[in-house]
């Protein structure tokens, strides 16, 4: 439970003898509605690989599948708290939720990849107009004394949604539910947003801030342009061969991010609603709060993506092998979240948010060398005892978190304090999943021509089998090394690049029979495998080392943190 949650808790609420009647049936909808939003978040990841096949999109479109909803929810969190201040907060988290519900359906009937990400960006917009509803909903209709009740039920149904979210998304995607492939992770959310939409109407209580603050949509407007100025050219620039717009345009983003604080300095000295309170960046503990809520979530949220493309493409593991093996790291995070929330975090502090990020980074190296030392034959049981305690790390760093950053904050700038720190957050993912993935994708690229000569033994003794003459086996090999590298970097994935084919005519022109033709056809795919396996090994590697190093820079930042929380 935030800062935020606790303060609000004494200071608002019914008294107890006017508490809503309705108030535990309310909290059910209101659950079941983050539920929906907390599960959404980590159940994609397993099913990109799929979704790359399906729609034929190469590796920057899954970036902005990710990214989108991130950066969306981001731009609007704040303005959707606001709303639902200005506009009565069960007004607005009925359009929030059945804004996310359409949005969910229309992801799952998406038939191409622009279609998926647009549809994606309404989904983090809608859901940046729900979540924050939640708690104005539970401080209206609670009573203070079961208000802290009501929100520690916040930890549970986050680490369900961890939890089951990889799992089940391999479940579902991995089953091809009535031949629908990865689409049913978007369309179960429909029967449940309904089921809420249609609850949330005799079941919520319609309540407003008695003193809103405006809207300040030119702040947004600024930040939100600032923002895709930066993440577009980080995702895009890869697969363009990076062109001279995406250095001009991640420039140009600084003078706008500027411009953007100006204007809210100037907008808060003549009196008006600041999209942020522009005190807290002067206050030096909370900046470090903001610069370590960055480097974390970067590296945390590009994690997830990086290494269930590693794990489907690379390794070729089912999507229901992936989820498994994910969810090891989620299972360990719903139990130290649930030792950090309930006992340690309130009695050690900051402590438990070094021990966290140390054993996050010591966990993720150790994933890393286990990599290096098995290479492409890694299996799920080699990695799933440091990926637990990478979640454990996690779950320990993510319960005291926000209530330590913001322990260092006046208790009038608690609501934007907190506001920020969410807002921050969703920018820490949209950020890491494009640098983070972008390197990745780069390491493959580099990868590829290596990995297809190391595996070019395994074709020549195919060749020289089927009595293969050198000269051809050669050309083969060439023709091999080429297809590798422009299959692990092609824009397109899903459709065989032209050396490829080429390969194709060549295997069967240089066998002397139509079966020497196939065995080595067989021979020459079997080695395509161990090349792409290889390449994707040595790239997930590397990145996991810059992921280590983000962890480890997490354990040093902390220390500029206040000791010990709000409590």
């Amino acid at each position: 439970m935030s800062a935020l949650d606790q303060t609000s808790s004494r200071k608002s609420g019914p008294p107890d003898a006017s508490a809503d009647p309705r108030r535990w049936r309310a909290l059910i909808v209101v659950m079941a509605a983050s539920f929906m939003n907390l599960l959404d978040g980590s159940i994609v990841n397993v099913a990109t690989p799929s979704i790359q096949r399906d729609l034929h999109t190469g590796y920057s479109a899954l970036q902005w599948v990710a990214a989108g909803y991130t950066l969306a929810f981001a731009a609007i969190l704040i303005t959707g708290g606001r709303l639902g201040d200005i506009h009565g907060r069960k007004r607005m988290f009925m359009t929030g939720v059945l804004g996310f519900t359409v949005a969910s359906a229309l992801c799952g009937l998406s038939t191409s990849s622009g279609m998926l990400i647009g549809s994606r960006v309404l989904q983090g917009a809608c859901a940046a107009v729900m979540v924050p509803q939640v708690l104005g909903v539970i401080r209206d209709m609670f009573p203070r004394r079961e208000q802290v009740i009501a929100l520690s039920l916040y930890g549970p149904v986050m680490g369900l949604a961890s939890v089951g979210g990889p799992v089940l998304g391999g479940l579902i995607t991995q089953g091809d539910l009535f031949g629908l492939g990865w689409r049913p992770i978007f369309f179960v959310n429909v029967p449940f947003g309904l089921a809420a939409f249609l609850l949330a109407g005799p079941t919520l209580r319609e309540s407003r801030s008695p003193r809103p603050l405006r809207l300040d949509l030119v702040g947004v407007i600024l930040v939100v342009t600032a923002l895709l100025m930066l993440i577009a050219p980080l995702i895009e620039g890869r697969e363009h061969g990076w062109p001279l717009w995406t250095f001009v345009c991640a420039a140009a983003s600084v003078p706008v991010f500027v411009l953007a604080g100006a204007y809210e300095r100037r907008k808060d000295r003549a009196g008006g609603s600041p999209l942020v309170e522009t005190s807290l960046f002067r206050n030096r503990t909370y900046l470090a709060g903001l610069f370590v809520t960055v480097v974390f979530f970067a590296g945390m949220a590009s994690f997830f993506l990086v290494f269930a493309l590693y794990l489907q493409i690379g390794l070729g593991f089912s999507t229901l092998r992936t989820g498994l093996t994910i969810g090891a790291w989620a299972l360990g995070s719903a139990l130290g979240g649930g030792a950090a929330g309930a006992v340690l975090g309130p009695r050690f502090g900051r402590r438990i948010l070094h021990t966290g990020a140390l054993l996050m980074a010591l966990s993720v190296a150790a994933t890393a060398l286990t990599i290096r030392h098995y290479g492409p034959d890694v299996t799920s049981m080699e990695l799933v005892p440091s990926l637990t305690v990478a979640g454990l790390g996690m779950g320990l760093v993510l319960a005291p978190l926000f209530d330590i950053i913001l322990a260092g904050v006046a208790d009038h700038e608690i609501g934007s304090g907190s506001g920020t720190l969410n807002a921050v957050n969703q920018v820490g993912n949209t950020v890491g999943v494009a640098v983070l993935a972008t390197l990745f994708f780069t390491f493959i690229g580099q990868q590829a021509s290596p990995a297809a000569t190391d595996a070019a033994g395994q074709v020549r003794t195919a060749l020289a089998a089927s009595r293969v003459p050198a000269a051809q086996q050669d050309a083969v090999v060439r023709d091999f090394t080429a297809c590798s590298h422009d299959r692990a970097t092609d824009k397109h994935q899903g459709t065989a690049p032209p050396s490829c084919l080429r390969l194709t005519r060549t295997l069967r022109t240089a066998a002397p029979t139509p079966q020497d033709a196939a065995q080595t056809g067989r021979a020459v795919t079997a080695a395509g495998e161990r090349a792409r396996a290889t390449a994707f090994s040595t790239a997930a590697e590397r990145t996991l080392w810059i992921e280590t190093g983000l962890f480890g820079l997490t354990f040093l930042l902390a220390w500029s943190l206040p000791r010990h929380s709000r409590n």
